[in-house]
């Protein structure tokens, strides 16, 4: 079906992504009218020296077909540089979804990645659309098809469009980021994943409808490094999540997790670094979390745990320790240890005394707010490098120590609202 040129579109540069990024606006401009006209015929392949630059183009949201296709062949066809474009943007659409689908497989790319081919008759690497972007999209299973396409894909970012399979990805040999969130994935539907998605770096699975971590899906992506599946409704974390021995940030915030399993403690190669286990129900930390000895950052609040223990204290690279809105009660005397450790936001608990934690002279960021202390120790002072303090709510709190004004010139927050 031939669809005619809508001459009212405006194209704007909007910021960079791969060399740049343009944004589509449905804004009306009537001068495109005679420069299309103008430049009709005409394009690169007319001349013998034309420029070569990668782009991106990001549609809005209810792009129509004719502006979609208006933009594409604009740059396809101008007359001094050829224009690769590496990375599509689509979030929603205005019509059918098969309309852009056949375009993208016909037209696309016929006209766009095998216009230029090496002495193999190939089209040559570097003009392959390497990133796709799909969002909000009810027809999803249009989309999908340009999967048995595209498949020197490199990222792919597939978000709240009812997905339920993960068929087709096992043609897209070269992915190394995929996102696939807000979707509605299940264990059952990684059965389907028979080929190794060796190559992929970054995996986003948040939001879907996952009880557990499939073995056949850790098993296919044993080389990722950062690994999201927050928001499901996952109870407990396998023990083949040892499997994935380059895993250096983990995120599962938002599940039903009880516990910290031993199998995660004794990562292969000890490389992780992020762990986020927020809003779960896990009561305490066991003793196997000391063996992460490398990691920088933990995220434990929303949890049930009512005590920091001595084997967290022994992950002695720690900078970030998060344990907000928790039920602590206490601390052991080993949080001394954490020498390195520059934010520490414990709000939201049941403390009584901070004096230990006045030995943590690297500390930049402390939150005790809306706790039980009953007094500020003088040894508050030892903090000098403290730059945020958070001291509100504590109502049994009657007296600020004169010591605190020798920290006064590196603090750039201190709240000491609702003090008795």
């Amino acid at each position: 079906m031939d669809i005619p040129f809508r001459q009212s579109q405006k194209i704007s540069r909007n910021s960079r992504i791969g060399d740049d990024l343009y944004n589509i606006s449905n804004n009306d401009n009537d001068n495109n009218n005679n420069k299309e006209k103008e430049n009709r015929g005409r394009s690169w392949k007319n001349n013998k020296e034309f420029y070569k630059k990668k782009i991106g183009i990001s549609f809005p949201a209810g792009t129509n077909i004719e502006l979609f296709i208006f933009v594409l062949e604009t740059f396809r066809n101008q007359p001094n540089t050829r224009y690769i474009i590496e990375k599509i943007e689509i979030d929603s659409i205005a019509g059918e979804g098969v309309n852009y689908v056949n375009y993208l497989k016909k037209e696309f790319i016929q006209n766009n990645n095998n216009e230029e081919k090496n002495n193999n008759g190939e089209a040559e690497e570097e003009d392959i659309l390497k990133y796709l972007t799909l969002k909000n999209l009810s027809e999803i299973g249009d989309f999908i098809e340009l999967l048995e396409i595209y498949t020197k894909i490199e990222g792919l970012i597939l978000t709240n469009s009812e997905l339920t399979t993960v068929e087709p990805l096992k043609k897209l040999e070269k992915i190394n980021s995929l996102n696939l969130s807000s979707n509605e994935i299940d264990l059952m539907t990684f059965t389907s994943i028979e080929r190794n998605l060796k190559k992929l770096n970054d995996l986003n699975i948040d939001n879907n409808n996952l009880f557990e971590l499939p073995t056949v899906l850790l098993n296919s992506i044993s080389n990722v490094t950062y690994l999201n599946v927050n928001y499901n409704n996952i109870e407990n974390i396998p023990d083949d999540i040892s499997l994935l021995s380059n895993l250096k940030i983990l995120k599962m915030n938002d599940n039903l997790i009880n516990r910290i399993p031993v199998s995660l403690c004794n990562h292969v190669n000890n490389t992780l670094a992020h762990l986020y286990l927020m809003n779960n129900e896990i009561e305490e930390i066991n003793d196997e979390i000391q063996l992460l000895s490398n990691l920088k950052s933990i995220y434990l609040s929303s949890n049930e745990i009512t005590y920091i223990p001595n084997s967290l204290c022994q992950l002695t690279n720690l900078i970030h320790l998060f344990t907000d809105c928790c039920e602590i009660e206490e601390i052991s005397d080993d949080i001394n240890l954490l020498q390195n450790l520059q934010t520490f936001c414990i709000s939201n608990n049941h403390l009584s005394s901070f004096d230990n934690l006045c030995l943590l002279t690297s500390l930049k960021i402390l939150n005790l707010s809306n706790n039980s202390l009953c007094h500020i120790p003088s040894s508050i002072s030892l903090l000098v490098n403290l730059q945020e303090l958070y001291l509100s709510n504590n109502k049994k709190i009657n007296h600020i120590p004169h010591e605190i004004t020798n920290i006064s010139s590196s603090l750039t927050i201190l709240n000491l609202s609702n003090l008795s």
